[in-house]
């Protein structure tokens, strides 16, 4: 009986402490507790903080003696000591992440200096200093080495495509790469490559990562032809050729369709061949895309226009001359001279006049293109 009136007096004396006054407010030193312990590579390390579970019962033995053999007692003394316990909220750390062997990192024991008032007691100290060793040494790596960058296309229609070098070795063999933009891409554009790696892996492999991303700027693409004068001389010349090649084809095939634009079906209601004179060149217009925003669906339309002069063997209905455009697209501005496939044309808008023509290719794509 005489020690469990001695522990209700002590705990008592914990819990209204403000109220009795005469116990006093007791200094309990719990810093060296605090453990924080270093992991991964030098330069890279971490640091985590815990508190020794003894912390609880070293503050508890401080504030309300030693534990009471009773087994009532020992139930308040629990409790009690429950509520000490919530008084600490945690350790701070001054750096958690790239660290490396020889900083010094301070820890911060945290805790409710109010409600320990009330409890009876203050920590004595707080902060303690700790040195950064353990910290395995790092092997340097660049992502960027197991890859081959490659450039394609014309500006502003390049394209990056990625590939993974084959001298790459076993750790880049599980990296992923992705470009962003990758395509649509024009000189002087930059393009950023991440990389998706497993880090945890890296570490155990004993690899400091020296970044996941790297840009670029795009350059040395072929631009679009985006006036007449940048043709060279055999380019045009095979444009031409192939163009009144062409046109002679389907006159000589008795393309009714074609030359229905010329004077308004007429031709769909006779079965009589055409006459027609040789195909000339006439002139020439560029259309230049004024971007895909505008619904252009090409960078550049090249538009040749020819006459001839036409009419229905016998007929009446037409004698004269017929305007005949044939347009190519997308043509390309190399090092090493123009590239343009010819057998992307179209044959439209055929007119009895010059201006039927531009009506056609010029005045109706305004929106989309510069002429």
């Amino acid at each position: 009986m005489k020690n469990a009136r001695r522990w209700v007096a002590l705990a008592a004396c914990a819990a209204g402490l403000m109220l009795l006054g005469g116990c006093g407010t007791k200094n309990v030193d719990l810093i060296d507790l605090v453990e924080v312990k270093f992991s991964g590579l030098d330069t890279q390390g971490r640091a985590t903080a815990t508190i020794q579970a003894g912390a609880i019962e070293e503050l508890a033995t401080a504030v309300l003696g030693e534990m009471p053999d009773d087994l009532q007692d020992r139930l308040v003394y629990l409790e009690e000591a429950s509520r000490l316990s919530n008084v600490i909220e945690g350790v701070e750390l001054s750096q958690k992440e790239g660290l490396q062997n020889g900083d010094k990192v301070t820890a911060t024991l945290l805790y409710d200096e109010e409600e320990a008032e009330e409890q009876g007691f203050r920590l004595k100290e707080t902060e303690k200093e700790f040195t950064v060793s353990g910290l395995r040494e790092a092997e340097p790596l660049d992502l960027f080495q197991g890859i081959d960058i490659q450039l394609s296309g014309a500006s502003p229609r390049g394209r990056v495509t990625l590939s993974r070098s084959e001298d790459a070795h076993d750790f880049l063999q599980k990296v992923s790469y992705q470009a962003d933009p990758y395509e649509n891409l024009k000189n002087g554009d930059e393009v950023t490559i991440t990389a998706t790696y497993n880090k945890n892996r890296a570490e155990q492999a004993g690899y400091l990562v020296e970044s996941d991303t790297y840009t670029f700027t795009v350059e040395g693409l072929d631009e679009m032809l985006t006036d007449i004068s940048q043709l060279d001389a055999d380019t045009a010349a095979a444009i031409r050729q192939d163009a009144t090649d062409l046109l002679q084809a389907r006159l000589a095939a008795n393309d009714y369709d074609m030359m229905e634009d010329v004077n308004g079906g007429w031709v769909s209601f006779f079965s009589r061949d055409l006459e027609y004179g040789d195909p000339s060149f006439v002139t020439a217009y560029l259309l230049t895309s004024k971007g895909a925003e505008f619904g252009a669906n090409y960078e550049n339309i090249l538009v040749l226009v020819y006459t001839a002069h036409v009419s229905f063997d016998g007929g009446p209905d037409y004698d004269g001359p017929g305007y005949f455009p044939v347009a190519y697209y997308d043509i390309v501005v190399g090092q090493d001279g123009c590239q343009v496939d010819l057998s992307q044309h179209r044959v439209a808008g055929s007119s009895s006049s010059l201006e039927g023509v531009y009506d056609y290719w010029g005045t109706q794509n305004l929106d989309r293109y510069t002429v």
